[in-house]
């Protein structure tokens, strides 16, 4: 464990898992032709600097959706009608 970055423990994990992740730059990942790349963690590492934010790959390369809500504009009545098809949710907060 990375006591001084969890990012890198994280990105560790999600790379044994399976995951397609890249270092961003907010949301801009730092690697050329990312949806193509499958990055090792010595890879990972080599591209990430502190402060950059983890990035998974979504859609069909991966197998994985992600769903956006807008709760400032009642975003969450749509969640509230597929609640029990989805499961349970990761939430995450951003300040946008």
């Amino acid at each position: 464990m990375n006591d001084d970055n969890p990012i890198l423990d994280i990105a560790k994990l999600y790379i044994e898992a399976g995951l397609q992740v890249h270092p961003c730059n907010g949301k801009i990942p730092k690697v050329k032709d990312w949806p193509n790349r499958k990055l090792t963690f010595e890879e990972f590492k080599g591209h990430y600097s502190q402060g950059d934010c983890l990035g998974v790959v979504m859609g069909k390369s991966s197998g994985i959706a992600c769903v956006d809500i807008d709760f400032k504009t009642h975003g969450s009545g749509w969640y509230d009608v597929f609640r029990d098809d989805l499961g349970t949710p990761i939430v995450e907060h951003s300040p946008s």
